[in-house]
């Protein structure tokens, strides 16, 4: 089964709790407004607010969360940041807060925090474009923000809005405080890359044949209807990175059911024209009731590109479209002279 990429995870997540926040009441996202600046999601999810400051030596990010319990409010603030895997330094105050602390790592799928009491926090890239957003808040948004990049704001997978980061190295905590240990957030184009040509949308293409019936020892014509062998393919922007994938066809294999198999770099021509995909059939397709079992395999060459750089490589891809065709015997009749 294959596996939706984490930013289409991600917006699914944003627009099921938007629809929620519709019905909800109190403490919903409304539909009539932005939603505060601090996220409070029900249950015993905490509010988290986060502070995004440009300086000469990158963008800082500060992530606090708050907790509201009975008898007191526990609260927690990132002060330091640390590789996968290691453990952040982290300030903690309030009844509910456990002493140990929490844990925060970057990578390039965002920003990711485990609080002290076990929530997660995470910033990741939103790649959905800006006119499928489904809040009109958000949509305001990005016209106020036109050289930032917007990343969604998950608590405990529940979605608290988003937040704008302009371009730059990213460090996590307090600007001029002992404290933080910064990081940079990187993702790797490869990756990304990998992602969008999982999920590229591939030519419908239709094989064609003509005459429309075929006919034993006459010559068939194929081509392709749908598709004209152009280049496609899709990109991203994560964090003022540009990440292209292009998608160009570079062989053609034909098997025309019969044991006949051409290898092309050929479409064919559609008729009227005389096609140079063509085949004769030495027999009737009479014993297979749908037809020759026509198919016709792409071999498709990839590639991506930084921010418009050199051109790297990507495995290539193959896929075959199918079609049927009849083709009957032609037989000699005697007639009287």
């Amino acid at each position: 089964m294959r596996t939706a990429p984490l930013w289409m995870r991600c917006t699914s997540i944003a627009i099921l709790t938007l629809l929620v926040g519709l019905l909800a009441g109190p403490g919903s996202v409304l539909a009539d407004g932005p939603p505060p600046g601090v996220f409070r999601p029900g249950g015993t999810s905490p509010s988290v607010t986060v502070n995004v400051t440009s300086r000469q030596d990158g963008v800082w990010v500060r992530i606090t969360s708050q907790q509201t319990v009975s008898g007191g409010t526990g609260s927690s603030e990132t002060t330091g940041a640390a590789a996968p895997n290691e453990m952040a330094s982290a300030s903690s105050s309030g009844a509910s807060t456990d002493a140990a602390s929490g844990r925060t790592w970057s990578d390039w799928a965002g920003i990711h925090e485990i609080t002290p009491d076990g929530h997660m926090i995470e910033i990741v890239p939103q790649v959905t474009p800006v006119a499928d957003w489904p809040a009109p808040w958000d949509r305001a948004a990005a016209a106020q923000h036109p050289n930032e990049s917007p990343y969604l704001l998950l608590v405990d997978g529940n979605y608290g809005g988003l937040v704008w980061m302009p371009p730059g190295a990213v460090h996590l905590g307090t600007p001029g405080t002992n404290q933080v240990a910064a990081t940079t957030p990187t993702f790797d184009p490869r990756q990304v890359a990998l992602d969008l040509l999982r999920h590229v949308a591939l030519p419908d293409l239709q094989i064609e044949v003509n005459p429309s019936l075929g006919l034993s020892g006459m010559s068939s014509w194929f081509w392709v209807q749908g598709y004209d062998g152009n280049a496609f393919g899709d990109s991203v922007t994560l964090s003022g990175v540009t990440v292209s994938v292009r998608v160009v066809p570079i062989q053609y294999v034909w098997q025309f059911g019969d044991g006949t198999t051409l290898n092309s770099h050929s479409l064919g021509q559609p008729y009227p024209a005389e096609s140079d995909i063509r085949h004769t059939y030495e027999y009737s397709s009479l014993r297979i009731p749908a037809g020759f079992p026509v198919e016709l395999t792409v071999e498709f060459a990839a590639e991506y590109r930084v921010n418009g750089g050199a051109p790297q490589p990507l495995p290539s891809i193959q896929h075959a479209f199918t079609t049927s065709y009849r083709v009957q015997e032609a037989q000699s009749l005697l007639t009287e002279p």
